[in-house]
């Protein structure tokens, strides 16, 4: 090959080589103006036993952000989403790394992996969204928020459910975590005693196998109602143990938030009768709401869980502070802007309390015919 050739082969092939790269330059997604970015640095469990929560809050945050980004949000937000699998030992791996970078919103779950973590990200004083069940952990940090449902409303709606069903006694199943541990001997137990309400408590493992001895023994008593705690693997098997012993009635079993997971494993026939305490965004029917749920399950190909939307609201929470800001902002002012959110989102109106936990409503709600509907313990509501 002659060396005009060759040097006119090379001239071609940087004219391609050009033409590729200008191109992809054009469609990359347009910098906003001024370089106002968001940087939002997520430890998760998105697989291990886990796994359903951290999926969850990972979805309905990218959701959040196709959706503000679509109806043209100024602002860059960078997510930066790892997933813990569920140890310890990885959420603490994942942070040290994280924390070399710049990151203006810390978010974090579930309660093992954020214990592992939680010290360290208040040192560092970072605005930070866990994603635990805990009754009063967010008031005791300057910088901790909160958007998931928690164990400081439940207790009033086992109460609300225990007077309408005059129950005199009350058997407990508690997976045994300090913070189930604590709803239960520090602030349920302690008022339906003094309601003259009995109670029995059976306090189990994690990974315990052997529900069936446990459903034998708080049975023992002859409750009058069953309250049900635990993870989606835990209340599965105590609902499975006892439909085996016929101890079901209707409305005689109510359990905490993650019957909504369990739901998705056991049948309508072992859900039926069966109450469960939930956030108004499992039983309202406001076609805002509605609406939105069926636009994630067309871009998800699944129903949407209530961790979904409220996973959804946090990431609008932050950009809606991130708009009333300078950025970038210190750690300090995004404290306050936080603090100062009042806006409209998908589980209702989003502000928080002194404490930093974002105020909900939690209703009631009964398994009939496969489907979840209101109580009648609501009233008219």
């Amino acid at each position: 090959m002659d060396r005009k050739k060759l040097w006119w082969i090379i001239g071609v092939v940087i004219v391609v080589v050009a033409i590729i790269f200008i191109g992809k330059k054009i469609t990359q997604p347009p910098v906003p103006q001024g370089g106002k970015s968001v940087t939002v640095a997520m430890n998760v469990p998105i697989t291990g036993t886990f796994g359903i929560y951290g999926q969850t809050i990972r979805d309905g945050a990218l959701m959040a952000k196709d959706d503000l980004t679509a109806h043209g949000l100024d602002i860059q937000l960078n997510m930066d989403i790892q997933d813990n699998a569920g140890t310890p030992a990885t959420a603490t791996t994942i942070f040290q790394k994280q924390a070399l970078s710049p990151v203006d919103i810390y978010v974090s779950g579930v309660k093992p992996q954020t214990m592992a973590i939680f010290d360290r990200v208040n040192e560092k004083k970072l605005p930070y969204f866990v994603w635990i069940f805990d009754a009063s952990i967010v008031g005791q940090h300057p910088n901790t928020f909160r958007t998931w449902v928690n164990y400081k409303y439940e207790p009033e709606k086992y109460f609300q459910y225990v007077n309408y069903r005059k129950a005199k006694k009350v058997a407990i199943a508690c997976v045994n975590f300090p913070h189930t541990v604590q709803e239960f001997n520090e602030i349920v137990i302690p008022k339906l005693n003094s309601q003259g309400v009995q109670t029995n408590i059976e306090i189990y493992e994690f990974d315990t196998k052997q529900y069936r001895d446990l459903i034998l023994k708080l049975s023992a008593q002859k409750p009058d109602l069953f309250i049900l705690n635990g993870f989606q693997e835990n209340l599965v098997g105590l609902v499975k143990a006892l439909r085996t012993y016929n101890l079901v009635q209707d409305g005689n079993v109510i359990g905490t938030y993650d019957l909504l997971d369990a739901s998705k494993i056991l049948s309508k026939e072992e859900l039926e009768g069966l109450r469960v305490v939930v956030p108004d965004f499992n039983i309202s029917n406001m076609p805002k709401l509605n609406e939105w749920k069926q636009r994630f399950q067309s871009k998800y190909g699944r129903e949407a869980l209530y961790t979904d939307a409220y996973s959804y609201d946090m990431i609008q929470i932050i950009a809606d502070s991130a708009k009333r800001l300078t950025l970038p902002a210190t750690s300090d002012q995004w404290i306050q802007a936080l603090r100062a959110t009042n806006i409209d989102g998908i589980t209702g109106r989003l502000t928080f309390d002194q404490y930093k936990d974002l105020k909900l409503e939690l209703r009631v709600g009964q398994y009939k015919g496969g489907s979840l509907s209101l109580d009648s313990s609501e009233g008219s509501r």
